[in-house]
């Protein structure tokens, strides 16, 4: 990605006539003033002068290096004031920016999708759960884009069978870190703690539910 204004003497030497031109034709379209524009239109000129000066051996001395320095780097400061100015400024479109040389603004967010993988369960006796990512058993923390884990649980005798989908489960609770604790009635004890789980993103999008996970709870 070009940096803009560009930093090289070559590359503001050709982008800055342009920026000057636009900028001195309609200055209050892009939320400047006429003198703003003058004053930079000023910078521009002193600027390309000097570079012109140096280009030619005969006169190109330490002397006008130095200043084309000096001169550059006024122009860099007025002209990076400048383009806050326009890129912040309402009414600038994209076809604006492209006329003055400046990045074009991606004004449409990049969707965040769905989480496609599912969370990996650990569950110990005392209703504890430990969660991970299937593709990063290795590793703590959720996938890119994931906000947390919504956990569903069923509690019931170790004598029912086990249930064979999530949708036999209830809410239990969210879950924004690795481990967490579940709710347990007062009654759990001895009991089959069944537990299955989702990642949602910031949109509230469920991924697929993850394998079932289960343990007796500890008397």
């Amino acid at each position: 990605m070009p940096v803009i204004p560009p930093e090289s003497v070559s590359g503001l030497k050709a982008w800055t006539p342009n920026f000057s031109a636009k900028l001195s034709a309609t200055p209050t379209i892009v939320g400047c003033t006429a003198a703003m524009a003058t004053a930079y239109a000023g910078l521009s000129t002193d600027f390309l002068a000097r570079v012109a000066i140096n280009e030619n051996p005969a006169t190109r001395t330490k002397v006008t290096i130095e200043d084309q320095h000096t001169s550059k780097s006024a122009l860099l400061a007025k002209a990076r004031e400048l383009c806050k100015i326009i890129n912040a400024y309402p009414g600038t479109t994209n076809s604006m920016r492209v006329d003055f040389g400046l990045k074009i603004r991606d004004n449409v967010p990049t969707p965040i999708p769905a989480p496609g993988t599912r969370p990996a369960l650990i569950v110990e006796s005392n209703g504890v759960v430990t969660i991970h990512d299937e593709s990063t058993p290795t590793r703590k923390g959720r996938p890119a884009g994931v906000k947390g884990a919504v956990i569903l649980s069923l509690i019931q005798s170790a004598t029912l069978p086990a249930p064979t989908s999530a949708d036999e489960a209830r809410f239990n609770r969210i879950a924004t870190r690795s481990r967490v604790a579940l709710a347990l009635p007062e009654d759990a004890d001895t009991k089959k703690l069944y537990v299955f789980s989702q990642w949602f993103n910031e949109r509230g999008e469920l991924g697929p539910v993850s394998l079932m996970a289960s343990t007796t709870i500890a008397a």
